[in-house]
């Protein structure tokens, strides 16, 4: 119960943006708002790096407020990559198989992965490097 209290207690924020991805991933397409540039080439996948990125650095940020002291080595970003491409293609497999009006892609996986690698280098920039 304590491990869930934790959990909860510093990474909620991630656990919120993950939530949020989720509806935004689900969601009937025709409902989201049409905008110009909406339509710029690959528009798309530059949100879904952007959307994983954002929730990369917020792990990290919460591992970060767990143990202000905690020097980030290579497993934490190797961690916050892993759950961010799982994430990445469970989302991509609920639209699979469980919705009618959006559809897998593979692409997307690969932008969630690159947008997840992008928040690890900010925050690896940002939290450890701005620290000394």
């Amino acid at each position: 119960m304590k491990k869930i209290k934790n959990l909860l207690k510093y990474q909620l924020l991630t656990i919120l943006w993950a939530i949020f991805i989720y509806m935004l991933c689900i969601s009937n397409p025709s409902v989201l708002p049409k905008y110009r540039f909406f339509n710029i080439p690959y528009f798309d996948k530059c949100v879904h790096a952007f959307l994983f990125g954002v929730m990369a650095l917020l792990f990290l940020l919460g591992f970060k407020r767990q143990t202000p002291r905690l020097y980030f080595n290579n497993k934490h970003y190797f961690l916050v990559l892993l759950c961010c491409t799982v994430y990445g293609v469970f989302i991509e497999l609920v639209q699979y198989f469980y919705t009618s009006n959006r559809h897998a892609d593979i692409y997307d996986v690969v932008a969630d992965s690159t947008g997840a690698m992008l928040g690890c280098a900010v925050a690896y920039f940002w939290l450890i490097k701005g620290e000394k």
